[in-house]
């Protein structure tokens, strides 16, 4: 078994935030961790969301590659994910 660390990027619109009660990607990160550990990593056994980084605008017009309609906030999810070494 071996550990690594990944992350996700996820990009909402800044509405949403803006109406969301409380921390928006911490809640957004553990319920994505079953996704990530079924979807995102083969042979994950476990996911753990260890937190998040939101990127900078410039960060995020790099990322995205081109100006989205509206106004939108990308964060970087981290997650602590173990993987079964199948030899």
């Amino acid at each position: 078994m071996r550990q690594d660390r990944i992350f996700i990027p996820l990009t909402v619109p800044k509405t949403v935030l803006d109406k969301y009660d409380g921390p928006y990607f911490y809640h957004q990160g553990v319920a994505l961790e079953e996704t990530v550990r079924n979807h995102e990593v083969e042979n994950c056994v476990e996911a753990i969301f260890e937190g998040f980084d939101v990127m900078s605008p410039f960060e995020q017009d790099a990322f995205l590659q081109q100006k989205p309609h509206e106004e939108t906030i990308t964060a970087k999810l981290y997650y602590t994910v173990l993987i079964e070494d199948r030899r």
